[in-house]
């Protein structure tokens, strides 16, 4: 009998109890970049111009013409997506065994491991300094430290959020930090 189902079998309460409440800290990934479903492999994203922002005179006098808008070209933006798979092999000797259901925990396995490398590219991409603007990245230097009462958070972050606003249109609703950043912010 080999002792890898020899490990199958012994059974430890405490340690069970932990295993089965573990799981990775709440990803966040989605958030900063949501996912689009799509029944495809390829897809055309429509894209449209800066006319969705315009202010058009709607005001129309009694009797006169309707306000027409200019007719929008709008553009398209291919995409194509990258396939990601992981595989967790069960053997059959090892699930009778076993008092778990090891085909689930195998499922789990490989579906927290496809979580956690989408979680790793969303991180990557949003901490990259080349995926943003010239003038859109603000490094603090040493003086700038938040820590110990020193530097103007607060003025920092809201300086930010007034140059994404600037240069989107849109004002950012959503910023993440560690549990300790929060509490030295308190």
């Amino acid at each position: 009998m080999s002792d890898y189902l020899k490990g199958k079998r012994v059974v430890d309460p405490v340690l069970t109890s932990i295993a089965r409440g573990y799981k990775n800290a709440a990803f966040i990934g989605e958030r900063i970049f949501p996912v689009v479903l799509t029944d495809k492999e390829g897809v055309r994203v429509p894209t449209f111009g800066k006319t969705a922002f315009v202010e058009y005179d709607t005001e129309r006098a009694v009797g006169a013409d309707s306000n027409v808008l200019v007719r929008e070209k709008t553009g398209t933006l291919d995409l194509v997506l990258g396939e990601h798979d992981l595989a967790a092999p069960v053997d059959y000797r090892e699930q009778a065994e076993s008092m778990f259901n090891e085909e689930s925990k195998a499922i789990r396995r490989a579906t927290n491991g496809v979580n956690l490398r989408r979680e790793l590219i969303a991180a990557r991409l949003a901490q990259d300094e080349k995926v943003y603007r010239t003038g859109h990245v603000k490094k603090l230097t040493a003086s700038d430290r938040w820590a110990g009462g020193k530097g103007d958070p607060i003025g920092v972050i809201e300086a930010g959020m007034e140059a994404v606003r600037t240069a989107t249109g849109l004002r950012p609703n959503l910023m993440t930090m560690g549990a300790g950043v929060m509490a030295l912010l308190k």
